[in-house]
């Protein structure tokens, strides 16, 4: 019995190493320099359709492992920033959004230097709008799930650095019934693989 339990524990290490040794973890930081934001609101007197005063920079970070050479797991945040609108008549507005995702991820090698990539999974969504003007304010905010997809590619320096880009597409979570609020990025970042 002895021998057979001290066998299964060596294959098992055995297994544990080789998988371990398999397994590459990675962070990833990136930004999303986002163009005009665009709203339309209705309603209570107000019939806005315009772009943000401001340019929002959206910051990413994630982590992840790889799993082969091909296929992996990632755990991520994204802040969105802030759009501000001056919706007129002394009346002003700001969104500000952020997203958790959870994805497998899938990398198709072109050459030694280029990968294209891909990520679905799931994405938890906040949302908050605010507005004020006439010594007035209110804000109102919501949560929502979704799905999160992104392609993309990689431009990899050496064996742990890349330049990624990536489309992400996290969805169009309602905060009230006449409001969504798009959160799509293009993302440009670094991973580095330990």
């Amino acid at each position: 019995m002895h021998k057979i339990l001290s066998c299964a524990i060596l294959i098992g290490g055995a297994c544990a190493t080789q998988f371990a040794s398999a397994v590459d973890y990675y962070v990833a930081a990136s930004a999303s320099p986002n163009g005009r934001a665009k709203a339309h609101l209705v309603g209570d007197g107000v019939d806005f359709n315009g772009d943000s005063s401001n340019r929002p920079v959206g910051l990413a970070l994630a982590g992840g492992l790889s799993l082969s050479a091909n296929f992996g797991v990632e755990m991520g945040y994204h802040r969105f920033g802030t759009a501000d609108f001056d919706i007129g008549s002394g009346i002003t507005a700001a969104v500000a959004s952020h997203a958790y995702h959870l994805a497998g991820t899938a990398s198709w090698p072109i050459n030694e230097q280029w990968s294209l990539t891909g990520k679905l999974g799931l994405a938890r969504r906040h949302v908050e709008v605010s507005a004020s003007g006439h010594g007035e304010s209110d804000s109102i905010s919501g949560n929502s799930s979704g799905v999160y997809a992104s392609v993309g590619g990689a431009y990899i320096i050496n064996k742990n650095l890349a330049v990624t880009a990536e489309l992400e597409r996290y969805g169009n979570p309602s905060v009230i019934n006449t409001f969504s609020w798009g959160m799509n990025a293009l993302s440009l970042g670094l991973r580095y693989t330990f």
